[in-house]
């Protein structure tokens, strides 16, 4: 994954769980969900590209260099687990019916 596109992905991430916090709806953390799994995957993938001088030629070429960035993962992975847990919680806040209860002890 080129590094612009992991940082074009890492901002909407930003976007989407911050999106999903406010409006409490379930599209948002499923698409965070989503972008930290990819990012997850592509932060041990990430290619740089480098302008590199070949005396052979004598031209100037495009050489990329892979990178493999570990705490992008486990930060990625934070953000997977923050998203997993607010999404649930949320989806329980709207399917549950909490006027439906049994009432122990009589009729008070």
């Amino acid at each position: 994954m080129f590094i612009e596109i992991f940082i074009m992905l890492q901002c909407s991430m930003f976007i989407f769980f911050i999106l999903g916090f406010y409006f409490k709806h379930e599209i948002f953390w499923a698409l965070t969900l989503l972008q930290t799994y990819m990012l997850m995957y592509g932060a041990f993938f990430i290619q740089t590209r480098d302008l590199v001088f070949d005396t052979n030629i004598n031209q100037i070429i495009t050489q990329y260099t892979t990178h493999s960035i570990s705490y992008l993962f486990y930060f990625n992975l934070l953000f997977f687990l923050l998203a997993l847990v607010l999404g649930m919680l949320d989806l329980y806040d709207k399917y549950s019916n909490t006027n439906t209860y049994i009432k122990i002890g009589g009729n008070k």
